[in-house]
């Protein structure tokens, strides 16, 4: 059985990182915007700017071997939980079956 690496602590991103790791993000974010904007005005430029971009995570995630970039938004700080759902049909129209159904799950709301 592999051992699971222990995900970095936020003083250990801010370590890596100039500033804070919520600079960070948020220069991550602004960048994603741009990238975006030119995508919708640029498609060709933009493709290859985001493939660039994408090329950047997967060299991080391979290379250093942590998930800075998912510590980063804080899907691993303690207390933190994370849950994407879609309901449809009657699960979404009606509220007795949703909660019925969330209940047996073992999600409750």
């Amino acid at each position: 059985m592999a051992a699971t690496a222990r995900p970095p602590t936020p003083a250990a991103i801010d370590r890596l990182v100039p500033g804070s790791a919520a600079s960070a993000m948020l220069a991550v974010g602004v960048v994603e915007v741009a990238a975006g904007l030119v995508v919708a005005v640029r498609p060709k430029v933009g493709g290859y700017l985001v493939a660039a971009w994408l090329a950047g995570i997967i060299g991080n995630l391979l290379l250093l071997g942590d998930r800075y970039d998912v510590a980063l938004r804080g899907v691993r700080a303690a207390g933190a939980r994370t849950l994407t759902s879609a309901l449809h049909g009657l699960l979404r129209s009606d509220p007795r079956s949703r909660q019925e159904f969330l209940a047996l799950t073992g999600i409750s709301r």
